[in-house]
């Protein structure tokens, strides 16, 4: 279970920090961020690492830490790298966030003081009364506590403005944790154990600082902050843009994700596997492309994940116990068998997996077409091949920027067909060759040859003699 001290103490902004956020706006601008559910409501109980974990992490460890541990770990610091790079793109102000940073310190105080104090009183309630002073006390110091906090945050949320100034003066003494009025209001609190709406949110904020599950306000403000900032930095000349929150994954849409990546690790393989089990790849590659057509058009990650290509994938070790069980009879630890087949390394970029991975899977499915061309299953391979290209071209660049065009030799072989006659079995490869350059530029060039044109022109000079199909 996860357990920290509920305040924390923030760090505040630096001159090196400024000047690498200088960097990196200039190079990929200002980003607003939309705080997504699971930014609010938060549920992490994973302890955060310690230095002896992350040292092993650092050098690869996977042994040392175990699977499960490394990849929490991994997880953990893939979200401190996206907080980071949440602040090195916010267009809100330093100054602003300095100023949220005191405030956020002041709140942690005030949240925890207010919890604990209404833990004490219930506990004053359960007890005996001879026991109760000793629970009412401290309950009575925190509620002071968190009302000298939420003083200190009136005052520093206080407009500055000769406009609103009486209506602040009268706010601010209001707060006053030392006035008549405030004495009262908390003495009248504590003799109530009931929770106010008020002191249920703050006691969220408090459990999810202390054991990662409860309420999380910060993005929601922080949002509001940008809401203005944003704007403000687009009319002075800046580039920014909005960043929604990634949408939760469906089952089928997790599923299709993972079928589209474990299938394109396969076949980087080659001819390792058999036709049958290429064809299986294919054929799931092609109703993942269909399943996740609607995450895409909502969350495209080109648009969202800046520098995609540059982030490190670690393939997942066996899951099922029994699989590991298989490998311990071996004597095989699974750990240390961990890679991708097309870079023979433990851990890749995604930029790397895309650049070896195209030229071989162009590759293996060139000879699975050469094997299975007069089959069943290699008709079935290439039509969810074909239709994969088509759907994943629309998911890239959109619906309206892929058209489709027959081949024009795929075109003169329909013709051939249509007309009842077929090529013969004996054909050479360098009369395909030359019947592909007739037809692709045929005379006069630009027009497709009609079937006499082909009968009795192109195939006669590629040495060609078109045979009539048997009627069935």
């Amino acid at each position: 279970m996860k357990y920290e001290f509920p305040v924390k103490l923030h760090r505040f902004t630096t001159e090196e920090f400024e000047r690498k956020k200088a960097r990196y706006v200039a190079k990929y601008g200002y980003t607003m961020h939309i705080p997504g559910f699971s930014d609010i409501v938060k549920f992490d109980i994973k302890p955060p690492p310690t230095e002896y974990e992350i040292y092993h992490y650092k050098k690869g460890h996977k042994f040392t830490l175990g699977y499960e541990r490394y990849m929490e770990i991994q997880k953990h610091m893939a979200k401190k790298r996206e907080s980071y790079l949440r602040m090195m793109s916010s267009p809100t102000p330093s100054w602003v966030n300095n100023i949220g940073t005191a405030m956020t310190l002041l709140d942690d105080i005030n949240d925890s003081c207010g919890t604990l104090s209404l833990v004490c009183r219930v506990m004053a309630r359960m007890v005996p009364k001879v026991a109760a002073r000793f629970f009412m006390g401290p309950a009575g110091w925190l509620l002071t506590a968190a009302d000298i906090t939420n003083f200190a945050m009136t005052i520093m949320r206080a407009p500055i403005g000769t406009r609103t100034a009486k209506a602040t003066l009268t706010n601010v003494g209001k707060a006053n944790p030392f006035c008549k009025e405030a004495k009262v209001n908390r003495a009248r609190r504590m003799r109530s154990i009931k929770p106010t709406k008020g002191e249920i949110i703050e006691g969220l904020q408090t459990t999810n600082n202390v054991f990662g599950i409860g309420l999380s306000l910060g993005p929601i403000v922080g949002a509001m902050i940008e809401a203005v900032a944003g704007p403000y930095r687009v009319l002075t000349g800046k580039k920014v843009r909005v960043k929604w929150p990634v949408p939760p994954l469906w089952a089928q849409e997790a599923a299709a994700c993972a079928g589209v990546f474990a299938a394109q690790q396969l076949l980087t393989g080659g001819q390792e596997m058999s036709d049958e089990e290429h064809t299986k790849c294919y054929m799931v590659t092609e109703m993942a492309s269909q399943i996740i057509n609607p995450l895409f058009n909502e969350y495209h990650p080109i648009d969202n994940i800046e520098g995609m290509e540059n982030i490190i994938l670690t393939p997942p070790g066996p899951k099922d116990p029994s699989t590991r069980l298989l490998f311990e009879q071996e004597g095989i630890d699974p750990l240390t068998r961990l890679g991708f087949l097309c870079t023979q390394e433990r851990d890749a970029s995604v930029g790397e997996l895309m650049d070896v991975g195209a030229d071989r899977n162009n590759h293996t499915f060139r000879e699975y077409a050469q094997n299975t061309k007069h089959t069943i299953m290699g008709q079935l391979g290439a039509q969810a091949v074909t239709s994969t290209s088509e759907n994943m071209l629309s998911l890239w660049e959109g619906e309206d920027q892929v058209g489709l065009d027959i081949h024009p030799c795929i075109k003169a072989v329909t013709k051939i067909v249509e007309n009842g006659f077929t090529v013969p079995e004996d054909i050479t490869k360098r009369q395909m060759g030359f019947f592909t350059e007739m037809v692709l530029y045929p005379p006069p060039r630009g027009l497709e040859p009609d079937f006499r044109t082909i009968q009795n022109s192109i195939c006669p000079r590629c040495g060609i003699k078109l045979l009539r199909r048997p009627v069935p």
